[in-house]
């Protein structure tokens, strides 16, 4: 068995929903690519059995996770501006000539697809994929990881919030666009609304809501709005009555894909996944 197929093998004995790619390349075996992804043992077992080179793919949104993808000084510059920089997090350094890699977060629930939080800063979670080490980068290095997945970061209030806010714009490759990573004007009161709606639904009280709301009218709204603007958001979001919490049905591998096999279920506030600890998965 190769190592690729080995490490096939053991990601999805951990529930990361896996899927071949063409060797060296970034471009799916199978034929509906990441719609493909599965941690279904046999089915793995024989794609690596067809294909043993084959590179990893993997869809982190299916196990939990939000994956920034961050290319280069330019992509750093952006990443440290959002915030994204702030606290360490589990990252797969790609090989990239120019110092490319992929950083670990936590999914704050939702849908999120592909996106561009700003140039050279892409995400991928629910309707995109990233390669997992040991793939081998088209240029030849071989990703690895470094930190752990335990140690895995919550994205930023801002990044939430430009992740769910009601304005993106769709580019001619279907992907999202999220101009520079700003809220600008036109959009700033919906942006904000969307994002307070979020928080309520977590159960955050007006206090809460209102320092998150300034903190991203300072740092992400172009122009900001006025502090009583804010104010008044948040005041009128927590006027709404908190959804009570549900359960969420059946098992990790078929209801809920956004828990490993074998895990505990989760509980649900209004949609958004509360996950449990992670299941333990040392690369260093």
């Amino acid at each position: 068995m190769t190592p690729l197929a080995h490490a096939a093998l053991a990601y999805a004995g951990q529930g990361f929903h896996v899927f071949p790619i063409i060797p060296r390349q970034k471009l799916p075996l199978t034929p509906t690519g990441f719609k493909d992804a599965t941690a279904d043992r046999p089915t793995v077992t024989a794609w690596w059995t067809r294909w043993p080179g084959a590179n990893i793919g993997c869809v982190p949104g299916r196990n939990g996770y939000v994956v920034i993808d961050v290319d280069g000084p330019v992509g750093d510059a952006a990443a440290e501006r959002l915030g994204l920089l702030a606290e360490p997090t589990l990252e797969t350094i790609t090989g990239r000539p120019d110092g490319g890699r992929h950083r670990w977060y936590r999914h704050p629930g939702g849908h999120i697809g592909n996106a561009d939080l700003a140039p050279k800063l892409n995400v991928r979670a629910d309707k995109g994929y990233v390669l997992l080490p040991p793939s081998v980068h088209p240029d030849g290095p071989i990703y690895r990881w470094q930190g752990r997945l335990e140690d895995v970061a919550t994205l930023p209030p801002a990044v939430i919030a430009l992740l769910t806010a009601p304005r993106r714009a769709a580019r001619a490759d279907g992907r999202e666009t999220l101009g520079d990573g700003f809220i600008l004007e036109g959009g700033r009161n919906n942006a904000l609304t969307a994002f307070a709606g979020a928080l309520r639904r977590r159960g955050a009280c007006q206090a809460i809501i209102a320092a998150a709301l300034q903190g991203i009218n300072r740092d992400l709204v172009r122009p900001p709005l006025d502090d009583a603007e804010v104010e008044a958001i948040a005041a009128n979001i927590a006027a709404y009555p908190v959804p009570p919490f549900t359960a969420e049905p059946g098992p990790g591998d078929a209801a809920d894909p956004f828990r490993p096999l074998g895990q505990a279920p989760e509980t649900t506030r209004a949609g958004f996944r509360v996950q449990p600890r992670p299941f333990s998965w040392d690369r260093r």
